[in-house]
């Protein structure tokens, strides 16, 4: 059985005895190599040219991409010296270092360089020789199985004697043992989100989201709103929330629905840590300065100013109740500045109404002239004297 023939089947034989690797050696793993080819010998040798030749390598990759190697060729390209032919022989022995261009799983191109020393026999025909060859190539490893490769290059070789440089080419079959498996490649991320695309349940996710196992947008409360956008983190489980992912306040009062004992609350109003409504423990007077001009109950502006304190008042408190007081100096009959005042207590209740407040919590008394606080036997105290008043009353309920 030839030679290359043996070695085929025992790597075929022994393909199942190391682990899977892509094309070319793998850091760890050793190589067995078995080779021919042609070589063309120097014309200064007596060499006929063109020989074939056969040899094999062994061989050791420290790294993915490096390996180093000890090759042997034997040739017999028969000699002539003198015109009288014989049979020769050359037998080279080198040292080879091999570099991966591309380790790819189907091929991988490599660069070679190495060197080492050639005995030559002459059968007689003339003393052998010795001579020191360095040699430099390119090839490839092709993937066969997963332990088997196919193996080829071409190389220049200088012969330090000859001071030439001779081409040789060879191919041939490559067994690789030992080594550690490399890990399969790491499944497909299309989004870069750490979930693997077949078991992402959320594709796309913009880069820099945190997401669960399932590759979704982190949502650490549990409130339905992820994180990213999630304005109030922590919620407690089970706490409705709104978009913003804060506790849901249906009534607006500031206190959330999950703890609210008093929903629906009307809008505006003051209420405590349980979100129920706050009550007057008091009674108390705003005493206004609304300026009404004589014989008139006409609001100006600047009394309106002056009633915004207890449209905000009342607002707060909805179970307030209001008693405007109508007051005037004393020009004119009493019997109409007890109207007049009337009108005045009226129209500030009026405006309130117009405001938004109930008309079913305000009462309107006029007092006429029985009231005055101020004498009215000045100009001065006259214009005190034409005035509203207002009493606030409620009941506790806190």
């Amino acid at each position: 059985m030839r030679p290359i023939t043996l070695f085929t089947c025992l790597a075929l034989a022994l393909t199942g005895l190391a682990p899977a690797h892509a094309a070319g050696p793998d850091k760890g793993q050793f190589t067995f190599s078995l080779l021919g080819g042609a070589y063309e010998e120097p014309d200064d040798l007596d060499l006929r040219r063109g020989d074939e030749n056969v040899g094999g390598a062994i061989g050791w990759a420290p790294t993915d991409n490096w390996s180093v190697e000890a090759m042997f060729f034997d040739l017999e390209p028969g000699v002539e010296v003198g015109g009288v032919r014989g049979d020769g022989d050359m037998e080279y022995w080198s040292l080879n270092l091999i570099s991966k261009i591309h380790d790819g799983e189907n091929w991988a191109p490599y660069v070679v360089v190495g060197g080492g020393r050639a005995d030559y026999e002459y059968d007689g025909l003339r003393s052998d020789r010795q001579d020191t060859l360095w040699h430099g190539g390119v090839g490839f490893f092709g993937h066969l199985t997963d332990r088997l490769q196919f193996r080829a290059d071409v190389r220049g070789v200088f012969h330090y004697r000859a001071d030439s440089v001779s081409p040789m080419a060879t191919a041939g079959l490559t067994l690789l043992l030992g080594g550690a498996p490399k890990p399969p490649p790491a499944p497909a991320d299309s989004d870069g989100d750490g979930v693997p695309d077949t078991s992402d349940a959320c594709p796309g996710t913009p880069a820099g989201t945190a997401v669960d196992a399932r590759g979704c947008p982190r949502d650490s409360d549990g409130d339905g709103v992820v994180d990213a956008d999630d304005a109030c983190p922590g919620t407690p489980r089970g706490v409705s929330v709104d978009t913003r992912g804060c506790p849901l306040d249906s009534d607006g009062d500031g206190v959330p629905d999950s703890r609210d004992e008093c929903p629906g609350t009307p809008a505006g109003a003051r209420v405590d840590a349980r979100g129920c409504e706050e009550a007057l423990e008091e009674q108390v007077s705003f005493n206004l300065t609304v300026q009404f001009a004589t014989n008139s109950a006409e609001i100006t502006g600047a009394g309106m100013q002056e009633m915004f304190a207890l449209l905000r008042f009342l607002r707060e408190y909805p179970s307030a109740d209001a008693v405007i007081e109508g007051h005037t100096d004393n020009t004119g009959a009493d019997a109409y500045n007890q109207n007049l005042s009337e009108r005045r207590a009226e129209a500030v209740v009026q405006a309130l109404v117009n405001s938004g407040i109930d008309r079913d919590r305000l009462t309107a008394r006029g007092y006429g002239e029985s009231r005055p606080v101020a004498s009215n036997d000045t100009a001065e105290g006259r214009a005190q004297n034409r005035r509203v008043t207002v009493v606030v009353s409620g009941t506790t309920t806190r």
